[in-house]
């Protein structure tokens, strides 16, 4: 069973219970309540002829029995200063006697009660709107009350309850009618509850069935503020976090697939460059071995093979540390220093540029602080200003600065075309003109600086200027 035939049935079923009950509790409560409703009348009226009769009013107690029961259309009897008198509105059974006859009173004119199992006369002062009462159920208030001469009073009301007999049979008989029309209404109220609670919830069910196959566009109407309204918001929130996580997955794969692609490709170069100077000193030691030509001056060289042998290892070990970046944050950040950073990694450069004859200037800012893996960047500055260095002629100027978090590499050099620029960052790229393993190089440095720069999200910028080139590092993140 769908969800609006529960909810219709549910809501339906409820209503026509409360309409039965409704109307039993309306038959069985109205006697109780009109009942306890003439109990506190005829309290009250008993109440104000005692107090009245006390206070010696201008009115006679004939007057206040026939004014009272005229009022509350009761049957009241008097006996005050040793006079007796009655006033009724209807017909009762046996409320003086207790013989089981009917008997009708009348204020009488002598002051004297008058009864008869018959119709009485009625006088000049007779009982007006008298109303035929047959044997019925009745309220009885009895009281008694000292008179000025401390002689004992007896006052009685009786209040009949044949309008609430005539109640019920009403009620008994406009039954059927209330019935079907409150159901009707009931039908009515639980279609448009049902339709009303159970649309929002469709649409999210069919709002979900589309996000099932992924349709990025599609989201819940939120159409409330209550319980409801607040699942759609939920729901919405969590497919865009899905989406969200869909998209970093899928970048994450995008991203692992170049991580290894880029592995493949380096170890492919990094075979071939470490196979060419294999292969040279191999060669001149077998000439040496075999004594051919040049090769029989050992002292020669044999220190090239070993400066050739030291250019592999410095090569090879480049190559294991290029291994190890696999593009995530393996260091944990921490603050850092930077002045102290810099006058650390500078002070081994300061002596080899003061042996070159190269002007090494240095202005750092000593209040720099930055939240830096500090191991990671000293290798990729050490990389920088060792290229700024070796590729500065004699004469020449490397200057260092860090202001505000910014460090800045320059060095006066032939600027390096746009076209090159673009492949300094490729593992064991060297341009002809300059970088060639002559000088040193081996095309990696530059190589490691970006992968570690990249990895831990620092901008950096390689750019020319009039007399040289310009290493920017945003060192503050």
């Amino acid at each position: 069973m769908k969800l609006f035939q529960k909810n219709f049935l549910y809501t339906l079923s409820i209503m026509v219970l409360i309409t039965l009950l409704g109307h039993c509790l309306i038959y069985l409560l109205i006697p109780t309540i009109y009942t306890n409703q003439k109990e506190k009348q005829a309290i009250e009226i008993s109440n104000e002829i005692v107090r009245k009769l006390q206070e010696s009013e201008s009115k006679t107690p004939q007057e206040l029995v026939e004014q009272y029961a005229k009022k509350s259309k009761s049957c009241i009897s008097l006996s005050y200063e040793g006079e007796q008198y009655v006033f009724g509105a209807f017909y009762i059974e046996d409320v003086l006697n207790g013989n089981g006859k009917n008997y009708s009173f009348q204020a009488s004119p002598d002051g004297k009660l008058e009864s008869s199992n018959t119709f009485p006369q009625i006088t000049n002062q007779g009982i007006e709107g008298l109303t035929p009462f047959l044997s019925t159920q009745f309220v009885k208030k009895t009281s008694t009350f000292m008179d000025a001469y401390d002689k004992e009073c007896s006052l009685q009301i009786v209040m009949t309850l044949q309008p609430v007999g005539e109640v019920k049979g009403v009620v008994l008989e406009i039954l059927p009618f209330t019935l079907i029309i409150c159901v009707l209404i009931s039908v009515i109220v639980a279609l448009w509850y049902s339709r009303r609670m159970t649309k929002p919830i469709t649409e999210i069910s069919n709002a979900t069935s589309r996000m099932k196959k992924l349709e990025r566009t599609i989201i819940c109407p939120v159409t409330s503020k209550d319980e409801i309204g607040q699942l759609a918001q939920n729901v919405n929130s969590l497919y865009r976090e899905l989406l969200t996580s869909i998209d970093d997955l899928h970048a994450e794969i995008e991203h692992v697939n170049e991580v290894e692609q880029s592995k493949i490709d380096f170890m492919r170069a990094a075979s071939h460059e470490l196979k060419t100077p294999v292969t040279a000193v191999c060669t001149m030691l077998d000439s040496m071995i075999l004594g051919i030509g040049k090769f029989q001056d050992y002292d020669t060289y044999l220190p090239v093979c070993k400066d050739m042998m030291l250019q592999l290892a410095t090569m090879i070990q480049e190559v294991l540390d290029a291994s190890k970046l696999s593009g995530q944050q393996e260091e944990k950040v921490a603050e850092v220093s930077l002045s102290e950073l810099l006058n650390e990694v500078c002070s081994p450069y300061i002596l080899i540029a003061k042996a070159k004859g190269i002007n090494f200037k240095m202005d750092v800012d000593d209040s720099s602080y930055a939240m830096l893996p500090q191991k990671a960047v000293t290798k990729a500055i050490s990389n920088i200003i060792s290229n700024a260095v070796k590729y500065t002629e004699k004469g020449k100027r490397v200057f260092i600065s860090c202001m505000n978090g910014t460090l800045i590499v320059e060095n006066e050099c032939k600027p390096i075309p746009e076209k090159e620029r673009k492949h300094l960052f490729e593992a064991f790229y060297r341009p002809d003109y300059s970088r060639s393993r002559t000088t040193g190089g081996n095309g990696l440095g530059l190589y490691l600086t970006g992968k570690i720069l990249d990895t831990y999200r620092i901008s950096y910028a390689l750019e020319p200027t009039n007399s040289g080139m310009r290493f920017r590092i945003d060192l503050k993140k």
